[in-house]
């Protein structure tokens, strides 16, 4: 729970002089408001997080189906995700603010909630980070943190006036819009509100299982006509998360959405024709934005859920060229090398090993009941799979070279990425961000345990084989990342095309009519470049270049690859 501080600094502040109080003060309430209020069921749906079934009190305007929450009892409902007994909160109904807080060894992180100037401010958007561990998964395992740097984070204020939104003072209570506290406080732990109840997810809508997915997506909104008004409050929660979520801002010259967006795509978007604007939806998501880490995962509670569309006849040019390339490599790695690739394929003095994602398993994956490793763990985790790979490596004398086979890899879980890069270098793993809502450049030091005895030393990498990397493409997201590293640290060499790029973390944002997207969030990856003594951190956005280049004709012509190996 919240450590409760309410009207502390209030009533402190009644022992200054009058005179600077009516100046400087101007207390306000939203008392007045004639609003509704319904206590609704709060469901957990996921084990990821042990968060306890709850209510949440919940209030509407008049005329009105946005949802206002309190701040404290949204905070407190999220125990088990968020670690509320380290939080305080404080009112100060004089200067019309409500202040969380919480403190870590060496600093005081504050959310403040203006419900005079409607504003919220963050001094440092780590105030967010205050969360347990995920309870099923560990995606920090055999890491860890030798050092880390950061410069330039700056403080960030939300004006929730640029976007119609209200925070409200009403009856002793802070009211927020409850989507603007969801896109604040909840990332992959996301809260779905579908006009009936709230619910828990880890992730967006469209991963749950199909049980899961049916009980949310039954709703009273199923098949009702949007108004107008909700349209308008989704339309400008779509404004108010990209704006200051959105990664890509800068790489599309984009300043603020409300100029980006035509007025014609506008009208569709705030249509109450359901079928106009998940149509206008598509076009905005797939051909304007044009970029694999933003797309639409569900559709609107306004939908039934059995509602589809044809999000391909959307794609834009790089959609379109991404998947055909995948098309093509896929059918052309099935002519060469068959419809079961073997995890390790082996050409004289070479290994390849492949594999198309990064994953970090369930424990449960991972793990018999006796904690004995499952012999296919290797198909839920990567550490596990390259474990597995390298222990029949060693049976080969003859290979000297191994090369990671990426062309195929879209990306995946980070944490797994690093665990994979510790069998290449006993160097610690270099890991470079660019938070472009901060300003924060942060990189991150990484030493791994890959042989699991405990030790981060010189025992762990491979460094007796010569490595390369095959990329193109179709090297995204995490393995996009995964290369840079490579580059970055010159760790190994790398063939074959320029990568895929996709250098932004993927936020999910439940929108207030339902909808569900991800976006590329304003976490983005960085490959770090010393120029004098200033460190620039550059976009991968567009792809690392290789050092050999190697056309897509050549990636599964095992004899071609071992030629052009040796002459490198």
């Amino acid at each position: 729970m919240l450590n409760k501080n309410k009207g502390l600094l209030s009533s402190l502040l009644l022992i200054l002089p009058m005179a600077f109080s009516l100046t400087s003060c101007s207390p306000v309430n939203d008392d007045n408001l004639d609003l509704s209020m319904k206590t609704l069921d709060f469901h957990n749906t996921t084990d990821m997080y042990n968060v306890k079934d709850t209510t949440l009190d919940t209030y509407y305007e008049t005329n009105s189906t946005l949802p206002y929450v309190s701040v404290t009892e949204f905070v407190d409902s999220l125990e088990g995700f968020i670690n509320t007994k380290y939080m305080s909160d404080s009112f100060d109904t004089m200067r019309n603010k409500l202040t969380l807080s919480w403190r870590s060894s060496t600093y005081r992180y504050e959310c403040v909630f203006n419900w005079n100037d409607n504003t919220i401010y963050v001094n440092n958007i780590d105030f967010f980070n205050l969360r347990y561990t995920a309870s099923t998964t560990n995606f920090s395992k055999y890491l860890s943190m030798s050092k880390r740097t950061t410069a330039n984070a700056h403080s960030v204020t939300y004006h929730l006036n640029d976007y119609n939104f209200d925070i409200l003072f009403y009856k002793g209570q802070c009211l927020v819009p409850f989507h603007i506290l969801n896109t604040l406080f909840c990332s992959y732990f996301e809260v779905q509100y579908n006009g009936d109840a709230y619910y828990a997810t880890y992730d967006n809508l469209n991963t749950q299982s199909d049980e899961i997915f049916d009980e949310i997506k039954t709703s009273s909104l199923n098949g009702k006509k949007r108004s107008y008004e909700t349209a308008l409050d989704n339309y400008n929660h779509l404004l108010f998360a990209l704006d200051y979520y959105y990664g890509l801002k800068d790489d599309k010259e984009i300043t603020y959405f409300k100029d980006y967006i035509s007025s014609d795509l506008k009208d569709r978007l705030l249509s109450t024709d359901i079928n106009i604007y998940n149509d206008a939806l598509l076009e905005f998501i797939y051909t304007d934005l044009n970029e694999l880490h933003t797309r639409v995962d569900s559709f609107s509670f306004y939908n039934y859920k059995d509602d589809t569309y044809d999000k391909k006849s959307y794609y834009g040019e790089f959609w379109n060229k991404y998947y055909d390339s995948r098309a093509l490599l896929m059918e052309d790695r099935k002519n060469k090398l068959g419809e079961d690739i073997p995890l390790v394929r082996y050409i004289n003095n070479k290994a390849i090993i492949t594999f198309d994602s990064f994953k970090t398993g369930l424990e449960d994956e991972i793990y018999n009941k006796d904690g004995s490793i499952r012999d296919d763990a290797y198909l839920y985790d990567t550490h596990e799979l390259m474990k597995k790979c390298m222990n029949e490596i060693g049976n080969h004398d003859e290979v000297n070279k191994i090369i990671i086979d990426l062309s195929l890899n879209g990306g995946g879980n980070v944490g797994a990425l690093y665990r994979a890069l510790g069998y290449l270098t006993n160097n610690d793993i270099q890991v470079s961000s660019y938070n472009s809502l901060s300003g924060e450049c942060l990189t991150t030091y990484y030493k791994v345990d890959v042989n699991e005895d405990g030790n981060y030393d010189e025992n762990d990498a491979y460094t007796q084989y010569k490595w390369y990397v095959l990329s193109g493409i179709n090297t995204f997201s995490a393995a996009n990342q995964y290369v840079s590293i490579i580059k970055n640290q010159n760790i190994a060499r790398i063939i074959g095309k320029t990568s895929g790029g996709g250098m932004c973390s993927i936020l999910p944002i439940a929108m207030v009519d339902g909808t569900n997207l991800d976006i590329s969030s304003n976490n983005t990856a960085r490959y770090v470049k010393f120029d004098g003594d200033t460190y620039m951190y550059n976009s991968i956005e567009h792809g690392i270049d290789p050092d050999f280049d190697l056309d897509y004709q050549y990636f599964y012509d095992d004899a071609y690859l071992d030629t052009f190996i040796d002459s490198l």
